[in-house]
């Protein structure tokens, strides 16, 4: 089994490109000595078993190599430039669009009254 906070560390590199630490690191760029060198006695035992989830879940380009995991760090901060970019766009578009329904409630509650 692997240890949940082994897990985490995976599932917060692949999503969010968060800087993993040695072990973990050295198990994603597939350098088996550093890997046992920086190993816990847990992490150790469950290496064959994270070595399987992540062959068997995790995105070929995000690990296997040093320069994989390096590309897939840096990459990491483009995503997320771009994702804050996109959020930002979002919640321009949603303020405008609620701005318009405002307006478009004013003008139709404004045609309403003028029945009366």
């Amino acid at each position: 089994m692997i240890p949940q906070r082994i897990k985490d560390g995976i599932d917060l590199y692949v999503t969010h490109g968060i800087q993993p630490g040695g072990f973990l690191r050295a198990v994603l760029e597939n350098d088996l000595l550093r890997a046992v060198q920086r190993a816990d006695a847990e992490s150790l035992a469950a290496l064959p078993v994270i070595v399987c989830y992540l062959y068997s879940n995790v995105r070929a380009d995000c690990w296997g190599s040093r320069p994989a995991v390096a590309e897939w760090l840096a990459g990491a901060e483009e995503r997320r430039a771009k994702s804050e970019a996109l959020s930002q766009a979002l919640a321009s578009r949603d303020a405008a669009l609620t701005e318009s329904h405002a307006r478009g409630a004013q003008r139709l509650a404004d045609l309403l009254g003028d029945e009366d």
